[in-house]
């Protein structure tokens, strides 16, 4: 895949890799591959869009940019999500068609994970929240006073990782139905 031109990618063979800005050069910092697209997270805050074969086909920033960056990029089957440095999250259904979301309860969001149905969103606040559309979005606070840390989607199961050590297993319905 070539990158765009002034965006510099770092590969570390048989290390582990930290993603990071390096001092006054654009670089890659995440990246969010699915079925159709691919995002590619900028050390500027943008989001590159790939369709295929390696070719940027869009760009992506919030509208208040470079106030307001992209700090976390998730790739979806229907719907894409972005969060921002503001704690909102930017839900894309295509390259162009961007709805604006605020996490409830003045919580941030953090971090997105994405399947093919469903999405999984992690709050400042240690509160899942799973998103099957815009609307329907389901809160899955972390049982037993503990919170979650991170998500992992996936198509049969996914993943919430909490700050106690446990794994919660969910196969939808924004129900856990094992703890790992």
């Amino acid at each position: 895949m070539e990158p765009p031109a002034g965006v510099v990618v770092a590969t570390v063979i048989a290390q582990p890799v930290t993603a990071g800005p390096q001092p006054d050069r654009l670089c890659y910092v995440q990246v969010s591959a699915g079925e159709s697209y691919t995002y590619l997270l900028r050390s500027d805050g943008k989001v590159d869009r790939s369709s295929g074969k390696g070719k940027v086909s869009h760009r992506l920033a919030p509208d208040e940019w470079p106030k307001v960056t992209y700090t976390n990029a998730a790739s979806g089957f229907s719907a894409s999500y972005m969060i921002r440095s503001d704690g909102l999250l930017d839900r894309y259904t295509s390259a162009t068609k961007c709805d604006l979301i605020r996490c409830p309860d003045g919580a941030r969001y953090v971090a997105a994970s994405c399947s093919d149905t469903q999405a999984y969103v992690l709050r400042d606040d240690g509160v899942v929240d799973r998103f099957r559309s815009r609307t329907d979005i389901i809160p899955m606070p972390c049982p037993d006073g503990a919170k979650y840390v991170a998500v992992s989607a996936g198509i049969n199961a996914s993943y919430l990782i909490r700050d106690d050590g446990k794994i919660d297993r969910t196969q939808g319905s924004g129900k856990v139905s094992k703890v790992v």
